[in-house]
């Protein structure tokens, strides 16, 4: 299943031979220590930085009971904005709602600015 590229970021690994490489050796040495290595499709978003922030991002969710299966979050100094990835159990309804919610879905381009 694949999305585009407003709707998911992942490694472009069609486009970037020595990237592909590059994980291909980590998946291994990783795998060799014990470890489970899956590629995802995931959802970025930029909520505000703030307490609460995350909170409306997950109402929206909530309200329509769409299950979302695991959320990591960071901070860059490049933006006033926390960036969260989300992993959903049905990716396309998720992003059709925040998209029809004003979330901010980060796009490739926002991404690389990071």
């Amino acid at each position: 299943m694949e999305f585009d590229k407003t709707m998911s970021f992942k490694v472009e690994r069609e486009q970037n031979v020595k990237c592909q490489e590059i994980l291909k050796e980590v998946y291994v040495a990783l795998e060799e220590k014990g470890f489970v290595v899956r590629e995802n499709d995931v959802v970025i978003v930029s909520v505000p930085d703030k307490p609460n922030g995350l909170n409306s991002v997950l109402e929206v969710l909530d309200e329509k009971d769409i299950n979302l299966e695991y959320m990591y979050a960071f901070i860059s100094n490049k933006t006033d904005e926390a960036i969260v990835v989300m992993r959903f159990e049905n990716m396309e309804e998720a992003v059709e709602l925040l998209k029809d919610s004003d979330v901010n879905i980060l796009e490739k381009e926002d991404i690389e600015k990071l």
